[in-house]
């Protein structure tokens, strides 16, 4: 288990779904004190609840499984967060190499046209739209929201923000994806208006307002176009445009997937600019350094505001006068660990656990898995020249 990690792929109920529909298989779960779900609810179920689970062929976990746990040349499933060469991963991608052991990661698993088949996005969105008003009225000294606590439903989080006052708030939200359709529609269901990114900029009102940007609305290339397969293919040829709705906004939630190569979205003399409005940035998808050098760590429940300072680019008191308040909490879902394993677990029992029953080499497996007994993929070749580099 990973340290303070109380998600799971599956809870008793679905498991015991799982089992009935799968009894040529055997699926046990391992015994833990920190899961959201007690052994006790898997085992009234029936399901076999054990300490040692080294004779199992398939582990399917949730994050990073610490490199001292792995069993060499096992199956695993889990979030590494090292596909988009996170320099700070560096050393965790090596221990998967080493281990030997055959890997896919969540991340990876998309359908035919890119888009994630298993995901947390919707709920780190929700979470992270609560987080930054959170945190945007402690930088401003406006309101203060309590912090989450465990297993606090949404709808508690949303009655706590509708007893405040969010005038002259602009939000702007970078991805219009589960992510960014979260913080959306959290920010809706307290009252804010949504606006079309052109009406954003022109808005002359105080009432809370807010619009959400594809990449097409802050990235073009040099003919002034945002071309999608162009994008991905060359990132680095493209530039940002998003320091107009910087010059608008106060509060920032970063909900885009990183491609690796795009542009900076906001460069360190953008940050330090006059003209910038922001003050407050929800780092919801947590990419540490690029596209935003305000991500400077990722930050914790316990302790998930930390400042950015404008002039010296370095981590600060958020309440310093030149301070950009930053909270970048890395698994926001974790906060609410049942109703986030439950979301996560229906989707991986709809989509992936049929193709692992049934269809081992189907496309969508293979795009996901990084490793074989040690060995990079032929999609993940990449990979070993970044860890050669």
């Amino acid at each position: 288990m990973v340290k303070d990690e109380a998600r799971v792929l599956f809870s008793p109920t679905q498991l015991s779904e799982i089992i009935k529909e799968y009894p040529e298989h055997t699926f046990i779960v391992q015994s833990s004190t920190q899961r959201a779900f007690k052994d006790d609810e898997y085992s009234q179920l029936g399901i076999e609840v054990v300490n040692d689970i080294s004779f199992a062929d398939l582990f399917l976990g949730i994050k990073q499984v610490p490199l001292d746990q792995l069993i060499p040349y096992k199956k695993y499933f889990f979030f590494s967060h090292t596909t988009k060469r996170q320099p700070h991963n560096k050393w965790y991608l090596e221990g998967l190499q080493k281990a030997n052991i055959t890997f896919f990661d969540y991340e990876n698993l998309v359908d035919a046209k890119g888009y994630r088949l298993v995901a947390f996005g919707n709920i780190a969105g929700q979470l992270g739209a609560y987080h930054g008003l959170r945190t945007y009225g402690l930088k401003n000294d406006l309101f203060q929201l309590n912090k989450p606590i465990p297993n606090q439903h949404i709808e508690n989080l949303v009655f706590q923000a509708k007893t405040h006052s969010y005038t002259n708030c602009k939000v702007v939200i970078t991805g219009k994806g589960n992510v960014g359709q979260g913080a959306a529609h959290f920010l809706e269901s307290i009252g804010f208006t949504a606006l079309a990114p052109n009406d954003f900029l022109s808005s002359k009102e105080s009432k809370p307002i807010f619009t959400v940007l594809a990449k097409e609305n802050y990235l073009k290339n040099d003919n002034g176009t945002f071309e999608k397969e162009a994008f991905i293919n060359r990132p680095h040829t493209y530039n940002s445009y998003f320091f107009e709705f910087a010059k608008k906004a106060n509060l920032y939630m970063v909900g885009h997937y990183y491609h690796e190569g795009m542009p900076l979205l906001l460069t360190q003399e953008q940050l330090s600019n006059s003209s910038l409005n922001i003050n407050t940035i929800a780092d919801i998808s947590c990419d540490v350094h690029a596209p935003l050098p305000t991500c400077l760590r990722p930050s914790t429940s316990d302790a998930p505001i930390y400042g950015y300072h404008k002039n010296n680019y370095a981590e600060c008191d958020f309440k310093d006068p030149k301070a950009i308040a930053v909270m970048a909490i890395d698994n926001l879902p974790s906060e609410l660990p049942k109703r986030s394993s439950i979301q996560f677990g229906q989707q991986f029992k709809e989509h992936i656990l049929p193709l692992l029953i049934n269809d081992v080499s189907n496309p969508i497996l293979q795009k996901a898995n990084i490793l074989d007994q040690g060995k990079f993929s032929t999609h993940f070749q990449y990979l070993k020249d970044f860890l050669n580099a």
